[in-house]
C-alpha cells in the first residue's frame, strides 16, 4: 500500500514537473486574432478587410490554393463572432490562415468583388503580409 502510494506520488510529481516546465518554455509557435468586418469572395480566393489595432481597416488576399496546401482553413458557421482570423506565426514566418466566415451567404460579413475590379494578380502571393 505504502509503495503504491509512492507511486502516485512520483507520477503526480512527473506530471506536476511536465507542466510547470511546458509553461516556462517558449512555444515556436505565435498566434493572432483579428476581427474581420467583410470578407470577398473571387474565384481566385478571399479578400479579407479587418481591423488593425489603431482601428484603421487593412486588407489582405487569401489564394484558394493556400486551402489545397493547408497553409488556409476556411470555418463556417453560425456563432455570433463570426466574421474573424486567426494568423500563426512559426519561428517568425507565416504558417497558417484560419479563416471564420458565416455559413449564410446573406450576411452582411460576406460580399463579392465586382467583375470591373481586377484583384487576380494580388492572390498571387506566397504569405501573409499584414499591418497590425
Amino acid at each position: 500500500m505504502k509503495t503504491m502510494r509512492h507511486v502516485a506520488g512520483f507520477l503526480l510529481f512527473l506530471v506536476a514537473g511536465h507542466l510547470l516546465l511546458a509553461e516556462v518554455l517558449p512555444s515556436d509557435l505565435y498566434v493572432k486574432t483579428v476581427y474581420v468586418t467583410k470578407v470577398y469572395a473571387h474565384e481566385k480566393g478571399y479578400k479579407v478587410l479587418y481591423v488593425k489595432s489603431n482601428l484603421d481597416i487593412g486588407e489582405v488576399y487569401i489564394p484558394l490554393s493556400w486551402v489545397a496546401e493547408k497553409k488556409a482553413v476556411i470555418v463556417p458557421g453560425n456563432d455570433p463572432a463570426f466574421p474573424y482570423m486567426s494568423i500563426y506565426w512559426k519561428k517568425g514566418e507565416f504558417f497558417k490562415v484560419i479563416l471564420y466566415v458565416p455559413e449564410k451567404p446573406d450576411h452582411p460579413g460576406w460580399g463579392i468583388l465586382p467583375r470591373t475590379e481586377d484583384v487576380s494578380a494580388l492572390f498571387e502571393v506566397d504569405t501573409l503580409q499584414m499591418e497590425f
